[in-house]
Order: structure tokens, then C-alpha cells, then sequence
């Protein structure tokens, strides 16, 4: 039987279990919903346009532009975890017939928007 010393199998052993941590830490916090997933088709009824925005290490995320008539007021919306812009409908509606206009923001790897959560 082959014996590793201890001061070599240890180190493997604990880099071994860091690792499977950190991989399964990273994909437990984070539940983004890539395009095509969500309500896309909701877009129109919300009167939302796409914009695209870039982040200054070149990745694009996509954001929704909801414009109020008639308001100098913006709410910039961060939607939390999970999901992505589609599910987040009947916020908008509040917010516009509360009287402002909204610019709504996937993070990287939701939606729509390039890149993967970090």
C-alpha cells in the first residue's frame, strides 16, 4: 500500500475540501434565470426598452428603461437575487403609477447580461 506523508496528503486533503466549498458556496448564493427564462413577452405591456450598458472590464449587462410621462423622478431598481427582470412586473407597475420612471438592472449572468455572478 502506497503511504503519502503526512505533510503533503494534509495540505491536499484541506485544498481539496476549500475548494469543493468554495464551488458549492458560489452556485448556493446566487440563482440567476439566463434568457430565455422569464417573462419576456411582459416587456411591451410594462413599455420597457432595452438598454445596454458596459462595465469597464468589457461586459455588457442588459437593463430595462421604463419612462413616466410628465416626471423628473428615476428609481434606479437592483432586483435582489434570483431571477431577472420579467419577474420583477409588478414592482415596475408600483413604481411608475407611484410617479416615477425606472431603470431596471440584470447583474452579470441574469437576464440577459453577459458575464456570471461573482
Amino acid at each position: 500500500m502506497l503511504r503519502i506523508p503526512s505533510y503533503i496528503g494534509w495540505p491536499i486533503v484541506v485544498a481539496c475540501a476549500y475548494g469543493a466549498l468554495y464551488f458549492f458556496a458560489n452556485r448556493a448564493v446566487y440563482y440567476p434565470s439566463k434568457y430565455p427564462q422569464g417573462f419576456w413577452d411582459l416587456q411591451s405591456q410594462v413599455g420597457a426598452s432595452d438598454v445596454w450598458l458596459n462595465t469597464p472590464d468589457g461586459v455588457r449587462l442588459h437593463a430595462w428603461w421604463v419612462k413616466r410621462e410628465g416626471t423628473r423622478l428615476v428609481t434606479l431598481f437592483l432586483h435582489g437575487n434570483a431571477g431577472n427582470v420579467t419577474d420583477r412586473i409588478p414592482h415596475i407597475r408600483e413604481i411608475i403609477a407611484a410617479g416615477s420612471s425606472v431603470l431596471i438592472l440584470d447583474y452579470r449572468g441574469y437576464g440577459k447580461s453577459g458575464g456570471r455572478p461573482a
